[in-house]
């Protein structure tokens, strides 16, 4: 799922039908940006991924990992190895390269697998960081 969860209304149900389609032993693997992530604590307000309305949803580590658990995923590895930008020297592939090599890019990578059950009550809990 590249970039994809972060546009969709109702991620709880899309991960949900994701983990029921899966086949046992299978592996999940999305790309989000992490608004947690050294370029949007940075500057919130301007980080390049801050594009309402397209992204309705904002993750971090944290919350990315508790949408999944919810489902019935464990999280094996989040990996931070891109980077978007519209300007500035972000846009330079060595830095993009460097940045992606140095685990300091704006988008994470998750890996995750499924588990025996959803846990339920842990998703109807779930917070997005931020919705628009």
């Amino acid at each position: 799922m590249w970039n994809t969860i972060e546009h969709v209304g109702d991620p709880v149900s899309v991960i949900a039908h994701v983990r029921r389609a899966i086949a046992a032993g299978g592996l999940l693997v999305l790309t989000t940006g992490d608004v947690r992530g050294p370029l949007a604590r940075r500057d919130l307000d301007r980080w390049d991924l801050m594009t309402p309305p397209e992204h309705l949803f904002f993750f971090d580590p944290s919350t990315i990992t508790r949408l999944l658990a919810g489902a019935g995923f464990e999280v094996r590895r989040i990996v931070h190895d891109g980077l978007v930008a519209t300007g500035g020297p972000l846009l330079s592939r060595p830095v993009q390269l460097a940045a992606s090599a140095l685990s300091l890019g704006n988008v994470m990578t998750v890996f995750a697998r499924p588990t025996g059950r959803p846990r339920g009550r842990l998703a109807s809990r779930l917070r997005p960081i931020g919705r628009v």
